[in-house]
């Protein structure tokens, strides 16, 4: 069984899910990005955010704005359940706080059940300053949370699992956000 599932049968969290999904103050310091993906029947919802310096920092650009990150954030995640690919759907990009993150909405669509789903995770260069990026996965009004020390890592969720475990059944629709 690997970290994640171990971690994610050992310490779920009954949580409020739209606060559990809001970002996270974490991502206001530098080199500390903060995420959270949601499971539910739709698919997938990942939010995700970011210091605007990371990114200066790690992937100069001369228009600095949300949206000319996308394609990076695009890239940097990949899902897969039950080994078929998830697909980007729609994502919207914003400034949040004090103007100094970037926050950003991904839906992806995944065409098969979601026994399991596979995450692979990749931003910068492994010669880019090291970052921490503060993970949270909801499934099923349960939340956990972990912390990912690399600039890259994969691993599994064993949704149909964890869902049997907890005798629930996953969501017909996201959560509402703020």
């Amino acid at each position: 069984m690997s970290q994640v599932s171990r971690l994610l049968l050992a310490v779920s969290l009954a949580a409020a899910t739209a606060a559990a999904t809001a970002p996270s103050a974490h991502a206001h310091k530098g080199n500390v990005v903060d995420s959270a993906i949601e499971i539910a029947g739709p698919g997938i919802r990942l939010n995700f955010t970011v210091p605007i310096d990371d990114f200066v920092a790690n992937m100069p650009k001369e228009e600095i704005t949300p949206e000319a990150y996308s394609d990076a954030v695009l890239d940097a995640w990949t899902f897969t359940a039950d080994d078929k690919a998830c697909l980007p759907v729609d994502l919207s990009a914003q400034i949040i706080g004090d103007g100094h993150v970037y926050n950003y909405i991904v839906h992806y669509e995944c065409d098969t059940a979601m026994n399991t789903v596979k995450v692979d995770y990749g931003l910068f260069e492994p010669s880019a300053a090291p970052h921490e990026n503060m993970l949270r996965i909801l499934i099923a009004d349960k939340a956990s949370g972990l912390s990912v020390k690399r600039y890259s890592s994969s691993f599994s969720i064993p949704v149909r699992s964890l869902l049997n475990k907890w005798q629930r059944r996953l969501p017909d629709t996201f959560a509402a956000s703020d």
